[in-house]
């Protein structure tokens, strides 16, 4: 039997019991990138927290301003429908303070509803300012809304 030579190798480098030579590979590298992925997690994640933290404080006060607004437009609704007259605004006040109570708990703090005549007492004027809810108490903050429309009157046939 021949042996059978392959590449330039001798006949022994075929055996399976003999070993290649190993490929020399760079030596390793000392200090490197250890560590690198804790020093980003350091940087980012306070990061990421306050990204998030914002994007919830930025909702409560949307919530907060939908909560204050429909205050206000129940509370002009039930001017507009009540004639304007002192009654109606005293009640309209009312039933807009019980709007933000229920409608705006959790989201609105403190609401103040004044709702006022204008125009010889043609239109109606309802504004609800409340503070907003924050996760952060000094990111809450002021809010105003208003709700305006004409007295409803009635008027009989001619």
């Amino acid at each position: 039997m021949t042996p059978v030579v392959l590449a330039g190798c001798p006949a022994a480098a075929t055996s399976p019991w003999t070993r290649r030579p190993r490929r020399r590979t760079a030596a390793p590298r000392r200090g490197g990138d250890r560590g690198a992925t804790s020093v980003e997690l350091v940087v980012l994640v306070p990061l990421l927290l306050a990204l998030l933290f914002a994007g919830v404080q930025v909702g409560q006060v949307m919530l907060g301003n939908q909560a204050a607004l429909a205050a206000a437009r129940e509370a002009a609704r039930v001017a507009r429908t009540g004639g304007g007259d002192p009654a109606a605004l005293g009640a309209a006040a009312a039933r807009g303070q019980a709007y933000a109570e229920t409608v705006g708990a959790g989201v609105l703090r403190s609401a103040d509803v004044q709702v006022v005549a204008g125009d010889g007492g043609l239109t109606v004027r309802a504004t609800v300012t409340a503070e907003a809810n924050a996760l952060v108490p000094a990111l809450g903050g002021r809010i105003t809304q208003v709700a305006e429309g004409p007295v409803e009157v009635f008027r009989g046939d001619t």
